[in-house]
Formats: structure tokens, C-alpha cells, sequence
């Protein structure tokens, strides 16, 4: 079981110390919670984390869309040769989990796809280095699509949207789970 934990705020009541199996957070994540890996593409949070963490990072050298992947564990950079898709640390670290652990069930909890509301979304918000509360939200149907488009290049794996959101996706290979159903099985 593999959980990928975005930093939308569907996560917040979501106990992450209690998850089992392999778990991948995003940026900040180390500052609040312990998980196993750490995405990040943005070179502040890489240098941060690579500064004040032991944490395996998975990022890009380059924040740029449909780039060779390259893994930093370390301290050093390793070409994993494994395509990236998007460029947000969570469709990323699904990309890169996904192509290590064919057959696996990956679990998506944090992502708030369809999110609808005029202010950011973030579980972070008004702490340092994130955005402020009253700014604009950003269009999250980018990131859909990036998932999308990374699920179904790995048909052997099942792939899980954790939420209580009654936005509908239309795409067989990511399943929609409710929160309650999650955490009876994944804590």
C-alpha cells in the first residue's frame, strides 16, 4: 500500500502517523509529519529538505514539465529514467511511486481535485514560505489532467482518489474512495 499525501486541505483531518505501508509527502510535509519519501520541485523546498531532513527526496534537477526524471538521495543526482509527468510534487511522486511499484494499490489523499472556491486551497496556508489565505486559488484542474494522463501509463496498479468530494471523475483507472473507507484500511 502506498498513500501519496498532497497538501490540499481534504487531508487535514486525515491521521498520517497512523498510515501504513509506504508513504510520500509533498514540500513541507517533513516540518508537521514523518513519512517515507519526500517530493518536492521547487528548488527552496529541495534545498530545505536535502538541509534539515534525512528524508529520501524524489524532485527534478529542472522544474519543468515532461523532463527526464532525476532522483535526489543523499545529496546526489541519479537519472532513474523513469518521465515525469506535470510538474507539482504530487502528480510527480505518483508518477515516480508508480513506475518503482507496478501491481501496488496507490492511495491519493490531499489532492482536492474539482475544488471550486475563490481562495487558495492549501493545508499550509498563512505559514512561511506558503501562500497567504486570501489568495487566489489556483485552477486544480491542471493537476487532474497531469493525473490522468500519469494513472494510465500504469494499467497494473490500482489508483485510489481518496475523498469525501462529490466531484465526479470520468476515467476508470482512478478509483474514487471515501475517507472513512481509506482510513479503515490504510490506519
Amino acid at each position: 500500500m502506498i498513500t501519496i499525501i498532497g497538501n490540499g486541505e481534504s487531508r487535514k483531518n486525515i491521521d498520517i502517523s497512523k498510515i501504513k505501508g509506504v508513504t510520500v509527502g509533498c514540500n513541507a510535509i517533513y516540518l508537521h509529519e514523518k513519512v517515507d519519501y519526500i517530493c518536492a520541485m521547487d528548488k527552496f523546498w529541495r534545498d530545505k529538505i536535502v538541509k534539515e531532513t534525512k528524508i529520501p527526496l524524489i524532485s527534478r534537477l529542472h522544474n519543468m514539465a515532461f523532463q527526464t526524471t532525476l532522483e535526489l538521495f543523499d545529496g546526489e543526482w541519479q537519472n532513474t529514467k523513469c518521465p515525469y509527468r506535470g510538474y507539482c510534487s504530487g502528480i510527480s511522486a505518483l508518477d515516480y511511486m508508480a513506475s518503482l511499484h507496478k501491481g501496488e494499490n496507490i492511495f491519493l489523499i490531499g489532492f482536492d481535485f474539482g475544488y471550486k472556491g475563490d481562495k487558495v486551497n492549501h493545508v499550509y496556508k498563512d505559514t512561511p514560505n506558503h501562500p497567504t489565505a486570501d489568495r487566489k486559488a489556483q485552477n486544480e484542474d491542471i493537476f487532474l489532467k497531469q493525473c490522468i494522463e500519469t494513472v494510465k501509463r500504469y494499467p497494473k496498479n490500482n489508483f485510489y482518489w481518496v475523498t469525501d468530494s462529490d466531484f465526479l471523475i470520468k476515467i476508470k483507472e482512478l478509483k474514487k474512495i471515501s475517507i472513512e473507507d481509506y482510513e479503515r484500511l490504510a490506519y
